[in-house]
């Protein structure tokens, strides 16, 4: 999913041991071992989250916590079968709210109290189950769902956590996920790979003269999974700019950080196609001069957002997406 992986150098653990039992725990310390997980596992998003009032920080944190014990469920699990039974007994501690841990019980707590959308936070559980049984998408159309439930569903949560009241931006909320999504499919295609997974669609491989099995194996044509990648990135803009439209209507206060984030993880896909799209000649990385350069743009961009024209949200983005709640409806009209 779009949650970055630690950085290695980190002498933060995984986990906290307080966050996955449960005892007393204060709210405020809840929060602060929630940002040390996001300190250590999403510096973007971190850096990002400074942006932010603080207690839209706050409840950032602990969602963005939430989501990355949902990830490392399968991702850190000593076999795929032991992640999806420990991502069913979350998916039964959330339905039944029994709580398991702080972080669990806090975030429950969240949810009511921010009217996060609790098919949002299934759709999550049920994408990265999905993971752990097939991880090797057949077409774009795959794609784009799978980019919703670990990504987009991410969007609606945060939509609500950044104060969005506003129902009909929901749909570019759930865009701004699927282009984090996609930029980090592209990202890592080979430490993908090396898991077993591609999520860099089977027919657009075929075209480009290779396949799965290649990647997996290890023998792609980099220019032939380069050319995938680049087909991928061009998407992900599509996605991206639409997600920016929905920001004009944002709280001002939480529209700057929001812009910095998509602003950082937008210019790793830049940054790759700068390099040709080749994702197997290692992985591509925003240095923090350049992410500064980044935050002062977003820092000056935020005011302007209102100003723009308010349009419409593109139907034909989640044309993949029927039945999704806060995706398009399909008789939205579409305009250019």
């Amino acid at each position: 999913m779009s949650l970055e992986p630690a950085a290695q150098d980190s002498a933060v653990p995984k986990e906290s041991a307080a966050l996955m039992t449960l005892r007393p725990l204060s709210e405020r310390a809840l929060t602060a071992e929630s940002t040390e997980v996001m300190a250590y596992h999403g510096r973007t998003f971190r850096l990002a989250s400074l942006l932010l009032p603080v207690s839209m920080r706050n409840d950032a944190s602990i969602t963005y916590a939430f989501c990355r014990l949902i990830d490392d469920m399968v991702d850190e699990a000593e076999s795929l079968e032991e992640g999806k039974v420990e991502i069913q007994a979350l998916r039964k501690a959330y339905q039944q709210e029994t709580y398991h841990s702080n972080l669990q019980e806090g975030f429950s707590a969240l949810t009511h109290r921010l009217n996060i959308p609790r098919r949002a936070v299934l759709d999550l559980m049920a994408g990265v189950e999905g993971d752990a049984e097939s991880a090797l998408l057949q077409s774009d159309a795959e794609l784009i769902q799978y980019s919703y439930k670990v990504a987009g569903t991410v969007g609606l949560m945060m939509a609500r956590v950044l104060g969005v009241k506003d129902d009909s931006l929901l749909p570019f909320a759930i865009d701004m996920g699927i282009g984090m999504q996609l930029t980090n499919i592209c990202r890592d295609v080979l430490e993908d790979a090396k898991r077993g997974r591609v999520y860099l669609p089977a027919d657009r491989l075929k075209a480009a003269g290779t396949s799965h099995e290649e990647l997996l194996s290890g023998q792609a044509n980099p220019e032939a999974v380069a050319s995938v990648v680049r087909d991928v990135l061009t998407m992900a803009e599509d996605y991206y700019k639409s997600g920016l439209r929905g920001l004009c209507g944002v709280p001002w206060r939480a529209r700057t950080g929001i812009i910095a984030a998509m602003v950082m993880y937008r210019e790793i896909g830049r940054k790759l196609l700068r390099r040709g799209g080749n994702p197997l000649k290692g992985r591509t990385i925003v240095g923090p001069v350049r992410k500064g350069i980044l935050i002062c743009q977003a820092v000056l961009l935020s005011p302007c957002l209102p100003f723009w024209r308010r349009r419409q949200h593109h139907a034909r983005l989640h044309s993949s997406l029927n039945g999704v709640e806060g995706a398009n409806p399909p008789n939205v009209v579409k305009i250019d």
